[in-house]
């Protein structure tokens, strides 16, 4: 369960602001693609967007890239 939050142990020891930084852009990051992903699959299911594969690839793409960003800022300022 440490790859998705770390322990009360591991939170306690670690407490710079740093990797306070890491956790709080990770995830935005992860906040930002969910709506992404969200608002297309909602937008085309009430027709409010083209259906289009490339809007689709783009909002799947793009919440991936989003994530990743995240989970690597994460990696990068807490080490975890």
């Amino acid at each position: 369960m440490r790859w998705l939050w770390p322990t009360k142990k591991l939170a306690e020891i670690e407490t710079t602001i740093a990797i306070r930084l890491g956790r709080v852009l990770h995830w935005s990051a992860v906040a930002l693609a969910g709506v992404l992903w969200l608002g297309e699959f909602v937008g085309i299911a009430f027709g409010y967007w083209s259906s289009s594969q490339f809007t689709v690839g783009a909002a799947i793409l793009g919440g991936l890239a989003l994530f990743f960003i995240g989970r690597g800022l994460r990696y990068v300022f807490s080490n975890e």
